[in-house]
Parts: structure tokens; sequence; C-alpha cells
């Protein structure tokens, strides 16, 4: 059968039955791969993914115990380790509803259906093959945030006529366009593919449009009608919660990734959503269940997170079960033992643990190995763990040290509005609004003030001091978006006048990284690295 020359491709087949794996790469080499590579499980099938290049990918749904082929997929995805314009075909028993859930977020290439011939595999392969030589470019530089180049690409591609993959290139270029913070030129054409048909991708790409132009209560209302067409499109769920959030209702957020975990209880992202939702609107059950889900699903994943034991056991806390949470705690030193701030943020959940107890002296004492540092804890700690800690020293009558960490993440968080919100309801919740109020004025001014003073060096021609002044702001509040922004606009500026040099570019990349981090939209983020790819 006619099609792509495959004898210099490299394959990989994902089974945990022997004899299932022998099959399909003798059908391989019969259609004339000459590379393949096959594994049994999800733990062997990562570690040759992130090794090998593989144009083939032949994924067997069901892997027995352990991760299946939808989460191997999620995984390589998220972590970038899979050639973008690589096939990755799903085999399957049967198309059974929790795979067709789970594939929402990210699709396979392509479907196969157990049993199949030789024939048939070839078929799909050639099928998938050929609609990445077309778009699978595209792909590529998406993933490489390459944005500008993918449009260009796509108008290339759309410049043509009658393209089978027509709509491919419109999506594809909506997606670099919302990347880039083009929100306007995003609506507009998801605006127009839904004129001529109803695709349920055109609709989320629109509520996507108006959640990126700020338009949070049209955005909902989109999402809202997708969920009613179609109730097992999960990321509409997430987007919309996303929406209730940004307009501070968070009851309405609960209830929305309420519905989705009904349906698709897998994601362990969404079960953390719930329970930092729940914890926040003090259904401590519901975001203690949420926070052991995420915990458990997460155990043999790369979304493995220290962050998950801390909140369930705060959580766990708050819900009078202090001591089933210092027994979580150190577990976690197990389980993290030698990851970056372990000591940090187990010290800080067991001070919490222990006020809660009604210990002061051993929460004093936990505290007391966190050190004094408030820029620091404030920068490297989870929010909402900050947060508590601030008010159990309010509790405490440890004003100054309240005042402290507060005051370190206004420094970080001063721009984002919901944040502020979180930090003047502590004030609020301990009589200290009108105090609260005060700091925030003074903190916005003081940042405010260093930004000035930055620019001003720039404006007089004194790039390097303008450099000292940025770079060790932003390594103390590697959190706030304008500073580091603007640390990776002045190196960028002397490089620009002196020329490209490593130390610069990866200075660049590291302030930016993590503005992307949180914003990954910013429109002036997006114009630095446009500065930065020209060097």
């Amino acid at each position: 059968m006619a099609g792509f020359d495959l004898s210099k491709m490299k394959a990989l087949v994902i089974d945990d039955f022997n004899e299932m794996r022998r099959s399909m790469k003798r059908m391989l080499e019969e259609l004339g791969v000459k590379n393949v590579d096959m594994v049994a499980n999800a733990r062997e099938a990562l570690a040759k993914i992130a090794l090998v290049p593989y144009d083939i990918i032949l994924c067997d749904y069901n892997l027995g115990d352990g991760r299946n082929g939808q989460q191997i997929l999620e995984e390589v995805k998220e972590r970038g380790i899979v050639k973008a314009d690589a096939a990755y075909i799903m085999v399957t028993a049967e198309m059974g509803q929790d795979m067709v859930l789970g594939a929402v977020d990210y699709l396979p290439d392509d479907y196969l259906t157990k049993p199949f011939v030789g024939e048939v595999l070839n078929k799909r392969i050639n099928k998938v093959l050929a609609r990445k030589a077309h778009i699978g470019k595209i792909e590529v530089a998406l993933q490489k945030t390459n944005y500008d180049l993918a449009i260009k690409l796509c108008d290339e591609n759309l410049a043509g006529e009658g393209s089978p993959y027509a709509l491919d290139y419109l999506r594809l270029k909506g997606e670099a366009l919302l990347l880039l913070g083009e929100c306007d030129k995003a609506h507009s054409i998801f605006s127009s593919l839904l004129e001529r048909h109803p695709f349920q991708w055109a609709t989320f790409g629109l509520g996507r449009a108006e959640k990126c132009s700020g338009n949070n209560r049209a955005a909902a209302q989109v999402f809202e009608e997708l969920i009613d067409e179609n109730n097992r499109f999960m990321t509409a769920y997430d987007q919309l919660a996303e929406c209730h959030q940004q307009m501070g209702d968070t009851e309405g957020a609960q209830r929305v990734l309420s519905d989705a975990i009904s349906i698709s209880p897998r994601s362990v992202q969404r079960q953390r959503e719930f329970g930092k939702v729940a914890f926040e609107n003090d259904d401590l059950e519901a975001a203690t269940l949420s926070f052991r889900r995420a915990v458990t699903l997460s155990h043999d994943s790369y979304l493995k997170s220290m962050d998950d034991y801390t909140n369930l056991a705060r959580t766990m806390a708050s819900n009078g079960k202090g001591r089933d949470a210092l027994v979580l705690i150190n577990k976690a030193k197990t389980e993290f033992k030698g990851k970056r701030n372990l000591d940090m943020q187990t010290a800080v959940v067991e001070s919490l643990v222990h006020q809660k107890l009604g210990d002061s002296a051993k929460a004093q004492e936990a505290m007391d190995r966190v050190g004094a540092n408030n820029d620091l804890t404030a920068s490297q700690m989870p929010l909402d763990i900050t947060l508590d800690l601030a008010g159990s020293n309010l509790e405490r009558n440890e004003k100054e040290k309240a005042m402290g960490l507060l005051g370190s993440l206004l420094k970080n968080f001063y721009e984002d509005d919901l944040v502020v919100d979180k930090i003047r309801k502590v004030f609020n919740d301990h009589n200290l609004g009108a105090e609260g109020d005060a700091l925030i004025r003074e903190i916005r001014s003081e940042i405010t003030d260093l930004n000035n003073r930055g620019v001003s060096l720039v404006k007089e021609g004194n790039l390097d001091d303008a450099i000292g002044l940025f770079e060790e702001a932003a390594n103390r509040l590697p959190k706030n978006k304008t500073v580091n922004l603007n640390a990776a606009q002045v190196v960028i500026m002397q490089m620009q006048k002196l020329g490209a040099n490593r130390t610069g570019l990866q200075q660049v990349n590291e302030f930016l990284d993590r503005v992307r981090d949180s914003d990954p939209a910013n429109e002036k983020l997006v114009a630095l690295q446009r500065m930065a790819t020209e060097l």
C-alpha cells in the first residue's frame, strides 16, 4: 500500500501483554519500520520517550496496575518530552467512557480498537503522518513557544486554496494568538468559524478569548452553554471555575468543580483546585477528601507534589484532626527527602498544626526552624500556607512577624487583585483593616519607586546600575512580574548594545520564566520574548 516511507522512523510499542507487544512490533516491521522498541508499563515508556525522539507511538490504554495510556500521553505532553509531530495512537479494547473523558484535555492523534490487522494499522499511521506533515511544523513552533512563527506558518498555509487542513490552521492560529495575548484577534477567528459551523472547540476558543480580554461574565456564559451542550467537555468546567474565581464567586467555582469531579474524578489538577476553593469556603470535609485524592492519584506520577501533603495536613488540622496531620507531615518528610524547601514548608505546617492543637511551645519550636527571612518565606512557600502562617502569628499576638510576612507577599503580588484581596481578608479577620490598607498603599508605593529608579537609570544611560538594581530586586522578589520583566528588559538592552552572551541570555530566560509560569499571555512578556529571540 502506498504511503510514507517508514523505514527511517523510530517506533515505540507500549502494552502490558507480551503477545500483544510482539504482534504490534511484527506489524510495524512488516510495514517497513526497522527501529521498534517495546515496553510493558508507564515507567519504562516515560524513560524511553525522554531519551528517544520517536516518530510513532502505539500505546495501549489499559496497562493494568499503575498509570494508563492516557496518563502517559498527558505527562509527555505536559513535560514536552514527546515530539510535537510524532504520531501518538491509542490502542483500546473498547472506547470506554473513562477513556473518552480523560482524552478531552489531551487528544491522541487516533484510536485503534483491538483486534486489528496490519492493513488497518498502515492506514491509520499514514493518515496521522499526512496530517502531521501539514501541521507538524506549527505544533513544533507552539511547543517551542515561538508563537509568531506558528501564526506565520498558519497564514502561509491558509493562503492556499482547498486545503483539507484549513480548520486545523485556523484552530492553531487562534491558539497561538491566545498565547500571545492577542485576545481580540483570537476572538475574531473563533467567531468567524462559529458563523460557518458550531464547532465545540471554536466555542471553547471564543470563551477563552473573552476571558483573555477580562470579560469573565461573558466568558462564563460561553462555557456554561458549552457544558449544557456537552457535559463531558472537562476543560470548559476548569475555565468556568476560573471565571467565577476572577469574579470573586468562590462558591460558584466550587459548584462547577464539584460537577466536573463527579463526572471525571481522576484529574489531579482538578482535585487540587477543588480542594483549595473548598478550603477557602470553609468546606473542610470536601477539601480534605479532594486533597487526599490528589495525594493518591499523583503518587506514581510526575504530578506528585509536596504541596498536596501540606495542604491536606493544614486542612485536617483545621478540621480537628491535628494528630493525623502530624503523621502526614512526617510521611511527607520521607516521601520528599532532599527536596528544596522541604524543611521550611513542613516546619511552617507543623507550626500551624501545633497551634491548632493548642501547643504554643511546639508551634514556636517549629517556627524557629523556618528562620526570619520573610522575603524567602513569601516567595518560596505556597501562598495559602503563608497566609495561614501570618494569621497564626496574629492569633499569637506576634503582629510584627505577621506584618513582615504579609508585606513580603504584597511585594511579590501587589499587582494581583485576587491575592491582595486575600491579604486584606487576613487583616480584616483580625480587626486590622485600616492597618492592612495602609500597608498595601505603602508597599505599592515602594515597588513603584523602585521601578521608577530603575527607569531613571536607564534613561541616564547607566545600564550597569539599572541591571544591578533590578537583578537584586528580582532575585529577592521572584514572583513580582513587573520587577522581573524590567530586569529582563535591561539585560536585553545591554546585550543589544554590547552583543549577546550566554550569561545574559540565561539571566533573561530565568526572569521571563518566572513571569511565564503565572502569566504566559502578559503583553510585555511576549514582547521581551520576541526581543530575546532576535538576539
